[in-house]
């Protein structure tokens, strides 16, 4: 019991002689700048012991929050014109300073801390604060606007700068990372590693499903800004901070629809998808030419091979790449024209139609007129082979054969005096 009374009383005297008023750690600041340094993340450990009474720095060793910026811990006071205003314009002048002078992270800190010095020991007029080189002078007790306003702001300089400086170095060092060289990158990465919160401290994806070997990997100096290494067929998700299975439509390697040829890629879920193909292109990977004899661009659209009734011998010849088709009819078929698209769905009657085929014109027998006939008084020549169909209504069918792709028809009228023969093919 005594020994525990001891250490309380020396843990509370400990406490006393660390905490000092904000004018006396200012004091002390402007009589030894070279005092504060940047944050020292890498050897955290034995940083947090001696100089971070207030475990201030232990608060972000695994990143900074996200919208920290404009609270108590990083106030955003009023931005004035110009520095002689009431409201000194205090994180837009040191924000410049930051990345800008320098790129690394010591000799930017160094411009950070001594431009901030520097303002603090200037008074109202321009000239040089006396308290600065005399911190005993009667007049340190009324400071200048511009001190006033930054004691305000940084209320432990031996704190708050190294802070301060950490959250404006860190955050734009990420931001600018990938417009580096890979000369810059390796020199910044030892300073981020240094100076910056680490959030893969105490390494979170070790305990995460689906993670190789445990790896994380710093992507940010915010909380939670780390990615670790998922497993083949498996993806970092940052928002979740798990491993998912890859979406189908984002794989990298053998990609499930042809990038050029498709206009979206939808997955249903790991496996399943579906590839949305350009208007000339088809198939499950859009890797082939639209054959619209197979496949139209709005599928609910019969295709060609359909509406040219292909399964009854007529024939779809596609125009590949396109939307559109031609059907070639047999001789017993024939288009609909009150159907838009190319088809075959005309039964022909040869009781009811007149078809001449291999017509030619006079002015292309030139001496061969012997082996035509004339059908007509157009001077219009058929050859004699060519097989003509008459078209009559027949009352009485005495006879009709098949064969295949013929037909033949023998028909009696009553336009004759006598039942004769008026209608005959032979094939």
């Amino acid at each position: 019991m005594c020994y525990r009374f001891v250490f309380l009383v020396v843990l509370h005297l400990h406490a006393l002689l660390c905490t000092k008023s904000a004018s006396e750690l200012w004091m002390r600041f402007r009589q030894n700048p070279n005092s504060v340094q940047p944050i020292d993340f890498k050897s955290s450990d034995k940083l947090f012991s001696w100089t971070d009474n207030k475990n201030t720095f232990k608060k972000y060793n695994r990143g900074f929050p996200r919208g920290i910026w404009g609270t108590a811990a990083f106030p955003d006071i009023y931005r004035g014109s110009s520095d002689n205003d009431t409201g000194y314009s205090f994180w837009s002048k040191y924000d410049s300073i930051v990345f800008n002078r320098s790129l690394r992270l010591k000799d930017s800190f160094n411009h950070f801390r001594n431009q901030i010095y520097s303002d603090s020991c200037i008074e109202d007029n321009l000239k040089k604060w006396k308290c600065c080189e005399q911190p005993n002078h009667p007049s340190c007790s009324i400071l200048p606007s511009k001190t006033k306003a930054i004691e305000t702001m940084l209320s432990d300089p031996q704190t708050d700068i190294s802070l301060v400086f950490a959250y404006l170095w860190c955050t734009k060092a990420w931001a600018n990372f990938h417009t580096f060289n890979a000369t810059q990158q390796r020199d910044f990465l030892e300073d981020i590693e240094t100076g910056c919160p680490n959030p893969c401290l105490g390494n979170p994806c070790k305990n995460t499903q689906s993670v190789k070997n445990h790896i994380c990997h710093v992507t940010g100096t915010f909380e939670n800004e780390y990615q670790c290494h998922c497993k083949e067929e498996m993806i970092w998700d940052k928002n979740l901070r798990i491993c998912l299975p890859i979406n189908p439509c984002n794989r990298k390697r053998f990609q499930v629809c042809i990038p050029e040829n498709t206009l979206q890629c939808i997955a249903y879920n790991s496996s399943e998808y579906e590839c949305i193909c350009k208007s000339e292109y088809m198939g499950i990977d859009c890797s082939l030419l639209r054959d619209a004899c197979y496949e139209r661009v709005d599928k609910s659209q019969f295709n060609g091979n359909f509406n040219c009734q292909i399964h009854l011998g007529n024939i779809c010849q596609p125009i590949l790449g396109t939307d559109y088709y031609q059907c070639i009819c047999l001789e017993s078929y024939q288009p609909l024209l009150y159907t838009s698209e190319p088809n075959c769905f005309g039964r022909i009657n040869p009781c009811h139609s007149i078809h001449l085929t291999d017509l030619l014109i006079d002015s292309s027998l030139n001496d061969e007129k012997k082996n035509f006939q004339m059908v007509s008084n157009k001077n219009q020549y058929i050859h004699p082979s060519t097989v003509i169909y008459w078209g009559l209504t027949c009352l009485n069918v005495v006879s009709v054969c098949f064969r295949r792709f013929h037909t033949c028809y023998l028909c009696l009228s009553h336009c004759s005096r006598r039942f004769i023969i008026i209608y005959w093919i032979e094939l």
